[in-house]
């Protein structure tokens, strides 16, 4: 009894095993945290156009100052039509370009050339001969702006002017025939027709048979380039070693001219009247060897 007994108490002791505590499942270790989409760079900002118009031929508000008629000629306008506005509107109040002025912004005289052939015959600038060996450039809208002022202050031939004016587009060239110029005006009295067109400005006789166009009260200008070139020359020439600096010269006032240095310096660089050269000080000026 005793035996079976000890023999039970023992396998009760063996199923009394220490309960174990719940093992708990390990906490998952955190994965690697998803990657940041990189911030959308900004679209980068298109370089300008070196083609576009200077920023001189915008108004305050970013307005183009170019007229509509000259951007159907080309979205973005030539070097050689730049050139000319920049000219017209900053040097001159009259508008007036001289045709070498253009070479001394652009040095392809031969591209220059093509570009005012073409600009001519689609009737975006006007070419005239004038005194002191010059072809004159305007933008045409600024050539019919001067006659039209002119019929304002001066009525008396206003009918012949407009009529003028009308046959512009088919009048191409620098000069033109007594009988085509009555022919394309629709004028029966030719002695009046050509009478009042030279009183207003607008051609001057060539020889008999002959007429130039021409720009109205351009005779100031002309006297102006003469004086200005003179002036210079004397004033550079006075100096002791015959040069001055280009800054300097800009700067000075010209006593027998209307027009500033900077219109004159451009005229006669594009004549090869004077030679520039480049010193650590700035550009030297000098009177090119006749």
């Amino acid at each position: 009894m005793n035996k079976l007994r000890d023999r039970d108490t023992k396998s009760r002791k063996r199923k009394r095993l220490p309960a174990s505590s719940p093992s708990r499942s390990p906490r998952p270790s955190p994965g690697p945290l998803p990657a940041r989409s990189p911030a959308p760079s900004p679209a980068p900002t298109p370089a300008p156009n070196p083609s576009l118009p200077s920023v001189s031929l915008l108004g305050a508000e970013g307005e183009s100052k170019v007229e509509d008629d000259i951007l159907e000629l080309d979205e973005v306008p030539s070097d050689t039509l730049v050139a000319i506005q920049v000219l017209g509107r900053e040097l001159n109040p009259k508008r007036v370009v001289l045709r070498h002025q253009i070479y001394s912004l652009l040095h392809d005289k031969t591209e220059v050339d093509k570009e005012i052939s073409r600009l001519e015959s689609e009737h975006f600038i006007r070419l005239f001969q004038i005194p002191n060996d010059c072809t004159a450039v305007m933008l045409t809208k600024d050539y019919i702006h001067t006659i039209r002022g002119v019929i304002s202050r001066n009525p008396k031939h206003a009918e012949i002017t407009k009529r003028f004016l009308k046959a512009l587009p088919v009048m191409k060239g620098m000069s033109i025939s007594a009988m085509k110029l009555c022919k394309v005006i629709k004028s029966l009295d030719h002695d009046k027709a050509l009478s009042g067109l030279m009183q207003v400005g607008v051609i001057i006789r060539k020889d008999a048979q002959t007429f130039h166009f021409s720009i109205p009260d351009v005779g100031p200008l002309i006297i102006d380039i003469r004086n200005g070139r003179k002036e210079i020359k004397r004033l550079i020439n006075r100096r002791r070693y015959k040069e001055i600096l280009l800054k300097e010269l800009e700067n000075v006032k010209l006593r027998k001219t209307r027009m500033p240095p900077s219109y004159h310096i451009r005229d006669m660089h594009g004549l090869s009247m004077l030679e520039f050269t480049n010193t650590s000080v700035g550009t030297l000026v000098r009177v090119s060897e006749p």
